[in-house]
């Protein structure tokens, strides 16, 4: 509105600050208030899921977020300071209790959060008050989870510390990251949704540029040595066989597209397409299928996911 009146000219009147902190911020909540009866009325036919957000901002300030999500859209309910000195699974538990008391607990299916260790008990006392609910972890939460443990396999581990190198050296001399620029017209770091697609995308960078003439100018002779090594590109071509299919999964999980419907399902084809990229010669990738199975039958295999 403001901005509005500004534009206008100095011969325009804005409101006065009675008119807005009185009349228009009522006028405006009311116009809010409306946008949810589609939201409640969807709640009702169709049940819905009350999710939560924690995050810190740069100054360390904790901040939880509550959002639900139903075949309606998602909308926001509320937003309160959580700093980690107070983020107990006591305050949590009463934080989304006060909220299903408000939605109404017949119309809440499911409440999900992320699987840090403060969100589980606050769950175990959720079961205990209102044990028809369900309670499921972050989908894409716990297939980065799953990525994060596949990096910590010795071969995996190892091929992600010498592609650093490479990167690293790459990224500290001006002279050799301008002329790797030149020949690649773009970069070769990439950034990801998370810590571990963002490794991923790095390492599906160097898979993809390795037959660049630039790297072999790398002076550096730890990084030449890594660029030279047939093994290290062998490494390489493992850990995006292992990653890949679980990073465009995750990709899905963490969109704005409701994504339970259908998860089950992505999860069977990303473990086919890791088979099948290794010749589905169990021996060269049933230590991942683990790793898969143990978060996947613990966190997201729920009769909900099921259903």
């Amino acid at each position: 509105m403001l901005e509005a009146v500004g534009a206008f000219g100095t011969d325009m009147k804005g409101p006065t600050p009675y008119e807005m902190g009185g009349p228009y911020l009522h006028k405006s909540k009311k116009t809010v208030e409306e946008g949810f009866a589609g939201h409640k009325e969807a709640w009702k036919l169709t049940g819905c899921t009350v999710t939560t957000d924690a995050w810190t901002d740069k100054r360390g300030r904790g901040v939880m977020n509550l959002v639900v999500h139903s075949a309606y859209g998602v909308v926001f309910v509320d937003s309160v300071d959580c700093p980690d000195v107070r983020k107990d699974a006591k305050m949590i538990f009463d934080l989304v209790d006060r909220c299903i008391e408000e939605i109404g607990e017949k119309n809440v299916v499911q409440v999900v959060m992320d699987n840090a260790s403060v969100n589980i008990a606050s769950a175990v006392m959720m079961k205990v008050k209102r044990p028809s609910l369900f309670w499921n972890g972050c989908a894409a939460h716990t297939i980065d989870l799953m990525l994060e443990d596949t990096r910590k396999l010795p071969i995996i581990e190892q091929t992600i510390a010498k592609g650093k190198v490479v990167t690293v050296f790459l990224y500290a001399h001006t002279s050799v990251l301008a002329l790797m620029r030149k020949f690649l017209g773009k970069d070769l770091v990439h950034s990801g949704i998370t810590w571990f697609a963002t490794t991923y995308l790095n390492l599906k960078s160097l898979q993809d540029n390795k037959k660049e003439h630039h790297l072999k100018k790398a002076k550096g002779k730890n990084a030449a040595k890594i660029i030279r090594s047939e093994t290290f590109w062998k490494a390489v071509d493992t850990a995006v066989n292992f990653f890949e299919p679980m990073a465009n999964l995750l990709r899905r999980m963490d969109s704005d597209v409701p994504a339970m419907g259908f998860m089950h399902g992505c999860m069977l084809d990303a473990k086919k397409e890791i088979s099948v990229r290794f010749d589905n010669d169990k021996s060269r990738f049933l230590e991942v299928w683990d790793i898969i199975d143990k978060r996947w039958d613990n966190k997201l295999k729920t009769a909900l996911h099921m259903a």
